[in-house]
């Protein structure tokens, strides 16, 4: 009996290696994680500051928070300032964050 444990042996062991190498192979699959339902609803504005409607502001800078995080990039294409600014306008963000900082040069009683 001694010679078919001899000769079976090695088949087994080699066979469970496989098994175990084939197991824990497969539980490091990678893959992209599914991201869940596309998001359609926009960021709504939260807080502003100056409010809405604010007439002859002297600051230097807006503070906008959104109700969730935006993309940065879109955020730079998305704002637009009228009448145009001469000057560097710097725009942050941080999270839901935005802040608009307007250079000191501004004309005055017309932008």
């Amino acid at each position: 009996m001694s010679w078919v444990r001899n000769l079976l042996y090695p088949f087994f062991g080699g066979l469970v290696s496989i098994i175990v190498l084939l197991v824990i192979g497969s539980c490091a699959v990678i893959k992209p994680p599914s991201g869940g339902p596309k998001d359609t609803t926009p960021p709504l504005l939260i807080y502003e500051e100056p409010p809405s409607g604010t007439l002859q502001y002297n600051g230097e800078q807006i503070r906008l928070e959104f109700s969730e995080y935006m993309d940065e990039a879109s955020i730079e294409k998305g704002i637009r300032i009228f009448p145009n600014i001469e000057g560097e306008i710097s725009i942050n963000t941080s999270g839901t964050n935005l802040t608009v900082d307007f250079p000191d040069n501004l004309e005055e009683d017309k932008t």
